[in-house]
């Protein structure tokens, strides 16, 4: 745990964390040039226009280069040392074989890509016309030979997007799982991530790494890097009991998911079976007290509504009609105001409370309610879901959730 404590200062430190909008683009289809596929696009010949003016994307401050994390071994890949792309001339552009000249990239995708001048020195990469989100580059993993069984490796990227969003890594085939991501407001971003096998084994067949964005926003890349490190061991996922429906612990799409990764309710939730988001707050993937893998650091909330809720109309066996079932919820609210309440409630009116316990002191709680069934639920406005909440003078906290589960009585 001591390992996963470094790499989440590790994360906050690098981390530009922004709570502007973003928008969805599931379009997930796949094409590079380096093997042929079925979607792989045509190609843009080359530019002959005159180069851009160099400038960022969008005017920010000076960049400086991201803090690299301390205990690094080795580092596996630098975009500034790749001597076929910093060998080619600023304006160079077209399609991905145009400007991809070295094994370790791959264009994905049909945007322009454009060699230009990088702030940081030397050459950045510049992706324009990305008509769909998954226009990107890709990272041809294993081509770096990357050894996880003996060690583990921080994913560097830096740059800038035009307008708001969220800077994504996932796989570059099915199951195109997303691994990273990091919200971003118009202009500079950091984002990191740690692969391990987890991250390699569910790639997809090409071991591609896609770095992107979830908009169609126009990309820089002025850092990119591939750092090698003492092994972490992946989080042990624990067999889930027979009468237990769903939990935070045992929930592979979270618990999968890598220290510090953060952003809005469908970046992080989006894999998940049975969670929403409900008012668009902010998750961040954290470590959790308790020893059992991974918790959600729930932000950007200004109403009490504004948090999770869990999608029992969704849920596989979830028959209240039949049974009676027990929702436990424990956490923390950070620096709790007076009457602060941790709820389970029903989500549409009257919002009844199927348990409230009150939260004071160093703002950790457990709530249980053990009586959810088709009648309570009537009672409580939870037709098809049930929400989990600090309330009353905690309406806008942070909180933390340590454990969620939804047992069968």
């Amino acid at each position: 745990m001591k390992k996963l404590l470094f790499l989440t200062l590790v994360v906050m430190a690098l981390a530009f964390t922004a709570c502007g909008g973003t928008e969805s683009d599931n379009d997930t289809n796949i094409t590079s040039n380096d093997t042929p596929v079925a979607e792989t696009p045509a190609t843009e010949t080359p530019s002959t226009e005159t180069p851009i003016e160099e400038a960022p994307i969008v005017e920010t401050v000076v960049r400086e280069r991201a803090e690299r994390p301390e205990g690094v071994l080795a580092v596996v890949y630098s975009l500034e040392t790749d001597e076929e792309l910093q060998e080619l001339p600023v304006g160079t552009s077209g399609g991905s074989e145009d400007v991809f000249v070295s094994p370790y990239l791959v264009g994905s995708g049909n945007p322009t890509f454009r060699i230009v001048e990088n702030p940081l020195g030397g050459n950045a990469i510049r992706l324009t016309h990305r008509e769909q989100s998954w226009y990107a580059v890709d990272i041809i993993t294993p081509e770096l030979e990357l050894n996880t069984a003996d060690y583990s490796y921080v994913l560097l990227v830096s740059g800038n997007i035009a307008r708001a969003g969220s800077i994504t890594v996932t796989g570059g085939d099915s199951p195109h799982a997303t691994f990273f991501t990091q919200e971003a407001s118009a202009g500079d971003f950091v984002l990191t991530g740690i692969i391990n096998e987890r991250v390699l084994e569910n790639a997809g067949e090409r071991g591609h790494l896609r770095v992107g964005a979830n908009n169609a926003a126009d990309l820089e890349i002025h850092e990119l890097e591939i750092l090698r490190i003492e092994r972490i061991a992946p989080v042990v996922i624990p067999e889930r009991p027979e009468n237990v429906l769903w939990s935070l612990a045992t929930d592979e799409h979270l618990q999968n998911r890598s220290l510090g990764d953060s952003g809005a309710g469908g970046a992080i939730l989006g894999g998940t079976s049975y969670l929403q988001d409900a008012g668009n707050p902010h998750f961040t993937i954290v470590e959790n007290p308790n020893g059992t893998g991974f918790a959600l650091r729930v932000s950007n909330r200004t109403q009490d509504w504004h948090t999770i809720d869990i999608m029992t109309n969704n849920m596989d066996g979830f028959n209240p009609a039949e049974h009676t079932y027990t929702i436990r919820f424990s956490g923390k609210v950070e620096e709790p105001p007076a009457d602060s309440t941790a709820d389970i409630m029903g989500t549409d009116s009257p919002y009844g409370r199927f348990a409230a316990v009150d939260v004071s002191g160093d703002g950790e709680f457990t709530v249980v309610a053990d009586n959810i069934n088709a009648e309570t639920m009537a009672e409580n406005g939870a037709t098809n879901r049930i929400r989990i909440a600090p309330s009353g003078e905690a309406g806008a906290s942070v909180y933390y959730i340590y454990e969620l589960e939804v047992i069968r009585n």
